[in-house]
Formats: structure tokens, sequence, C-alpha cells
């Protein structure tokens, strides 16, 4: 299966790789992938569940430079680690002996549907709405936060939402107590879809998004 193009980010195990910023997300940290980690990643999730041969990775990610088995083995045991897959418990990556790697971990993608002109977004509190603007921003107990919660059970940066041109994503910033969209405990990050339930603490917020009519716009899909 090759991404399409309206593909924003991806989930596997208790990773979220956003295909725009290249940014992984683990257990509530942000990593950078370095580009042949990113490149090798990609191909792997692209081509799944086939096997690649060496041969073929070598290609894909160097193309015409010469490097030995030995590059290619360190990348690999190098992205193992990086999304909790070495050791044991490994069971997205798939070695195939004397040949080569497949992904076979189960992924779930998400696809930015493009807004009409004009959409708004909204989080909605008791009798209070908090208008979102492009960017970050943060949930939590820090008086800067967007949604201040002034609340013990709260951590100070406790989650943050992204609002971009085509998607508007949830995740947890390492909090103790968690964040939970639609009853379920945010572990990656999240795309947030008109109508979901997000609570933080003791704060229970809907998300919503209105167009400049006044009526509920559809801002993204799910594609398994």
């Amino acid at each position: 299966m090759v991404f399409s193009q309206g593909t924003a980010v991806v989930t596997f195990g208790a990773c979220a790789l956003d295909l725009r910023t290249r940014e992984l997300r683990t257990d509530g940290t942000a990593i950078a992938l370095p580009p042949k980690m990113f490149r090798l990643l990609t191909v792997l999730l692209d081509h799944r569940p086939r096997a690649l041969s060496k041969t073929e990775l070598h290609q894909r990610i160097w193309d015409d430079a010469f490097v030995s088995d030995g590059t290619l083995t360190g990348l690999v045991a190098d992205l193992r680690r990086t999304i909790g897959d070495a050791g044991s418990s490994g069971h997205l990556i798939r070695t195939v002996y004397g040949f080569g790697y497949a992904f076979s971990g189960e992924v779930s993608t998400v696809s930015a549907v493009p807004l009409e002109t004009g959409p708004v977004c909204y989080l909605i509190c008791s009798e209070n709405e908090i208008a979102l603007t492009a960017g970050q921003h943060t949930v939590g107990r820090t008086r800067e936060a967007t949604v201040w919660i002034d609340d013990p059970s709260v951590s100070r940066r406790h989650a943050q939402i992204t609002v971009a041109p085509n998607v508007v994503t949830l995740q947890d910033l390492g909090s103790k107590n968690g964040t939970y969209l639609n009853e379920r405990r945010v572990q990656v990050v999240e795309v947030l879809t008109d109508g979901d339930r997000i609570v933080v603490g003791p704060a229970h917020m809907r998300y919503r998004v209105m167009s400049g009519d006044g009526s509920t716009l559809t801002r993204q899909h799910r594609a398994m």
C-alpha cells in the first residue's frame, strides 16, 4: 500500500508519525527523525507487508552511493530502538534472514480533507467557547495556556492542540493523569473531528468546527 497524497499521520504501536513535519511521537515524546531513518521507516511502511531486499533498500535510501550491509543493519537497529521495537518484544519490523526486512505491525493512517474557506474551530467547556486559531495551543495549569485549568490534578503543560491548514490534532504532553479523547486515554497524536469529547482533569470539553454561515463542517476522515 502506498500512502495517498492526503495522508497526514501514520500510527503504529505506541508511535505516531507526522509525514508533513517528519516528527515521530512515542509515549508523549517528540523525536525529529534523521533523514535516513525517516526514509527507511517510510519505505517500509509504504510497502508493507511486502519484504524488501537489502539491495532494494540500499537503492531507495542511499540512491547510487555505496554503503555496506552493516550500515543498513545499524540503521535498522537504530530505528527499532527509536520506535520501541528492540529486543524480544519487537514485532513491528521483521527480519527476513538472508534477504531483507519488512514492516509487519498494524498501521492506521489519518487523511486530511481540505476545508472550505472560513472555518472556525472551538473548544466548548461549560458556558465558555474558546476559539482555536492556527498554531499550537497548550492545555494546562500554566497561566500562559490557551485553555487554563486551575486544578492540582492537571499538569502545567498537560496537552497540546495543533491547528494546521488541513488537520487539527491533540496530543498528551506526558501528563501524570492523562488526556482523554472520547473516553480513551490519548497515547499518540490524535486527529480531532467535529463533536469529539476531550477530558483533562475536571474539565470536559467538546471540539466543534463551524463554517462562516454557522453550519458544521466535517474536517477529517480516517482511512485504515
